[in-house]
């Protein structure tokens, strides 16, 4: 006859492994998500229309990251010299320059890039900053390719397209902590009257 205290260890013991088996499912689960899911979101239909030196600002986020080798691509925004309503369109009477500033927090180890109309490679300047509270955020200045702000004409309308690229290196596949995080992000646009002609 099986002694009461050893089959009650016996009992303690399977009820242990069970426990270990099903936390190593639920993490591969966790990681399997990570692994099957690939897109953006939160990035498409941002339009700002720079007809003047209006403070304009969007919010974000993005959504099913997962460490990879590839980066993850997404529409970021346009930005304009016209606001159309109908048939009533409105479009600045001067020149006006601006550059984008895309605020994130720091949920994940994430690096940007950012290309204008598919072509130019923009300049992205990265730094952390604090609020009152004591959150940081990383606040990213994106300006042209040769770190200067974009110009908008007058006399025709004018758009200009931006993708953005977002690395999540691989080297964290195997941490599940990040697995359910996502990444809330500010996108502004800086715009003011023109001094000088820059080119568009």
């Amino acid at each position: 006859m099986i002694d009461k205290k050893v089959l009650r260890k016996l009992l303690i013991i399977v009820a242990l492994i069970i426990i270990i088996i099903l936390a190593v499912f639920r993490i591969r689960g966790s990681l399997s998500r990570y692994e099957s899911q690939a897109i953006i979101t939160g990035t498409t239909d941002i339009a700002f229309w720079v007809v003047d030196d209006t403070y304009q600002y969007k919010t974000l986020t993005l959504v099913d990251l997962y460490p990879s080798e590839e980066k993850f691509q997404s529409q970021l925004c346009s930005v304009s010299n016209f606001k159309e309503d109908g048939t009533d369109i409105k479009m600045s009477d001067t020149k006006m320059s601006y550059y984008l500033v895309l605020t994130t927090t720091t949920n994940l180890p994430l690096s940007f890039e950012v290309k204008k109309d598919d072509t130019e490679n923009c300049t992205t300047t990265e730094k952390i900053i604090q609020d009152d509270d004591g959150t940081f955020y990383k606040e990213i200045t994106i300006k042209s390719a040769t770190d200067e702000p974009w110009t908008l004409g007058i006399g025709e309308k004018i758009t200009h397209d931006f993708e953005l690229y977002v690395t999540f290196p691989e080297t964290y596949k195997d941490q599940a902590a990040f697995a359910d995080l996502i990444e809330s992000a500010k996108l502004e646009v800086i715009a003011k009257q023109a001094i000088e002609d820059d080119e568009e």
